[in-house]
């Protein structure tokens, strides 16, 4: 979860054979997460070196901070404490403001949407998503199984 310049010095020393990058559907090549700047771009600079190298990568964040899983369609609820509010996808999603990618989505194609995406990418090696319930873990596998 570095820069570009400081992940080809890790690697080139032995010291790294995985990254974790902020990664997801609307969260390509972030800026900023939590407020915090990033100094790298993941699908412009990370991605075609960690597919050079043969790093394993990781996505973090694969359902953005659940705003993918339709968990949060009801954003209006979130207290004004919750550090999603942080993000400008939440922030704007607040003001019913959400991305063309997502929007009028019901929560299955969203998960399906994202999942796919991420699956699509040779480069991932694993999706490792949260969740909350049993119920959700098995969701979670019969979208990823699918088609495979």
């Amino acid at each position: 979860n570095h820069s570009l310049a400081d992940t080809k010095k890790w690697f080139e020393s032995g010291l790294l054979s995985s990254y974790q990058g902020l990664y997801n559907y609307i969260d390509r090549n972030a800026t900023e997460f939590h407020g915090t700047k990033l100094t790298y771009r993941t699908e412009n600079e990370i991605l075609p070196y960690v597919r050079q190298t043969e790093i394993a990568f990781f996505p973090y964040c694969p359902l953005a901070q659940g705003f993918l899983s339709g968990k949060y369609d009801d954003i209006a609820n979130l207290s004004k404490y919750d550090v999603r509010l942080s993000n400008t996808l939440f922030k704007n999603a607040k003001k019913g403001i959400f991305p063309e990618l997502i929007d009028n989505k019901s929560k299955q194609q969203l998960l399906e949407i994202a999942f796919d995406f991420l699956k699509s990418k040779k480069e991932i090696t694993s999706i490792i998503a949260g969740v909350s319930s049993i119920n959700q873990v098995k969701q979670n596998i019969q979208i990823i199984d699918k088609n495979q």
